[in-house]
């Protein structure tokens, strides 16, 4: 009963601060001289076909992003992707699987890439590049965090009452996300970009201490926005907006109109956002 009486509480909270988002983001003005950034978690690599590449580039297509933050964008697909939006991809050089891809109108370079320590998967998790843009020059990060799915029973997802006690441990608790989060933001300080847009699907909620851990050091393009309070991700049962795919921004930079796009043959939302110099 108290797993559902804190649920009321957050859902309430969620609604609350959601009608402030709301009134703020109709008053919302898209500078000219901004630039659209897409953050999307294709989907597992067994599920793919070329109908499902083909959805997936119709989707991107469709919103126009400058620049896209890809994850579980596994070779030879991120190139197929590529190849079909006529899209620069970053080279990464002895990453077999490439799990976390970045795709772009401008030039882009690569700076640097990382396998967290906590950071339970394959391959590397997190790839940052530098990017030439109309706004000047950007570090741009695409970042994958370790799924809470692979460190669970897997009938825990049709069990209400253990989701919810799961999503309690990421609000209060240390978890392979917050420390990983907190390893990326002491990855990322040495480089002392001025300009930095960090997305990816950091399979958090937006009250865990993983995603408070990185609006600590950078902005979250989707606060105070009603896209915090949608769902990115598909999951059934757990009665909170199980958002879990961001899009963070360094101290110069701003963003408007973020939203979630509800389409995607995979088991994530893409995010996009419009960022500008503050």
């Amino acid at each position: 009963m108290r797993i559902f009486s804190y649920t009321t509480v957050v859902l309430l909270c969620v609604l609350g601060a959601a009608f402030v988002g709301i009134s703020l983001q109709q008053n919302e003005v898209v500078p000219e001289s901004s630039i659209k950034i897409m953050t999307y978690n294709i989907g597992t690599i067994w599920k793919r076909s070329n109908q499902y590449d083909a959805t997936v580039a119709s989707i991107i297509k469709q919103e126009s992003p400058d620049i896209v933050l890809l994850q579980e964008a596994f070779l030879p697909k991120a190139e197929k992707l590529a190849q079909l939006l006529h899209y620069k991809m970053l080279s990464i050089p002895g990453e077999k699987r490439q799990h976390v891809q970045i795709l772009s109108r401008y030039p882009l370079k690569l700076k640097a890439t990382i396998k967290l320590d906590s950071y339970d998967g394959d391959g590397q998790n997190v790839v940052c590049a530098e990017v030439e843009t109309e706004i000047g020059q950007l570090l741009a990060c695409s970042v994958y965090l370790t799924s809470v799915r692979s460190e669970i029973e897997k009938d825990t997802w049709d069990d209400t009452a253990k989701l919810a006690m799961i999503s309690l441990k990421e609000i209060v608790a240390d978890t392979s996300r917050s420390k990983e989060a907190e390893e990326l933001l002491n990855w990322l300080d040495p480089m002392e970009y001025s300009h930095v847009v960090i997305g990816g699907d950091f399979n958090s909620l937006f009250l865990s201490k993983a995603a408070r851990t990185m609006r600590n050091v950078y902005g979250d393009s989707s606060w105070f926005n009603p896209s915090l309070f949608t769902s990115s991700h598909k999951i059934q049962g757990l009665h909170l907006p199980v958002k879990v795919d961001y899009i963070f921004l360094s101290d110069e930079l701003s963003s408007s109109g973020t939203k979630i796009i509800k389409e995607s043959p995979g088991d994530h939302y893409p995010v996009i956002t419009n960022v500008h110099l503050n």
